[in-house]
């Protein structure tokens, strides 16, 4: 096949795709159903270019009659191929990671699982409110589970921990004094004036943190101010 001029109006990912697959010898547009009346159905959910990508990993790759199992990063450019086989290729966050002989796309779940991520923890139910990209976004880039485990594993192991208790010990521990703090609050009469609720949570935040308090109502508003202590004047 001849190549022709690529010129500034060509969209960079179908000149690409011309040039592949002008060399190995398949026309272009493709006819998706050329070698598989099913492929279109299992690839119509994807964009276009991933679709032509899935097309040449099944029928185009060089190993694609191996009987091992390949994984395709479809997002990426054609030309570079990201795949392995027998293997998962680097898992990124906007990768479309593509099984040749399965004919599907690998699930963000799956993605989670493979990075080593303990998927069991999360309830079944909660899959429907958390998205296939959402998923990948979790588990790309990321470091595998099953290489820091036994990383912190080795660190911990051999920490010198006779010299951490000694620079602990030795460490001072100075308790800051205490130092007054005044709470303002205003709240609308209108919303919370008669709610006895806001008033006990509002009581019990402040008895935690140690400042008296005294809640009145007034015309504009629930006023809080720290209690001095003395009667006044």
């Amino acid at each position: 096949m001849t190549r022709g001029k690529v010129t500034s109006q060509d969209d960079k990912w179908e000149t690409d795709h011309l040039l592949m697959f002008g060399d190995a010898g398949e026309d272009w547009p493709l006819e998706l159903d050329k070698y598989h009346p099913d492929f279109p159905e299992w690839v119509e959910y994807l964009p276009r270019r991933f679709q032509e990508c899935a097309f040449f990993a099944a029928f185009v790759w060089p190993s694609r009659n191996s009987p091992l199992e390949s994984c395709h990063d479809l997002n990426v450019t054609i030309e570079w191929d990201a795949c392995g086989l027998g293997v998962v290729p680097c898992i990124v966050c906007s990768g479309c990671l593509w099984l040749r002989l399965k004919h599907r796309q690998i699930h963000g779940v799956e993605a989670l699982r493979m990075q080593g991520f303990p998927i069991h923890n999360i309830p079944a139910h909660l899959h429907a409110y958390v998205s296939h990209k959402k998923f990948m976004e979790l588990s790309g880039n990321s470091f595998s589970g099953f290489v820091v485990t036994p990383a912190l594993t080795s660190v911990f192991k051999d920490a010198p921990w006779d010299l951490v208790a000694l620079a602990t010990a030795s460490r001072k521990r100075e308790v800051p004094e205490e130092v007054p703090v005044e709470v303002l609050v205003e709240v609308p009469v209108e919303v919370h004036s008669d709610s006895v609720e806001l008033d006990t949570i509002f009581n019990e935040v402040m008895q935690a943190v140690q400042v008296p308090v005294d809640l009145s109502c007034s015309d504009d508003g629930i006023s809080s101010t720290e209690s001095s202590g003395e009667d006044s004047d």
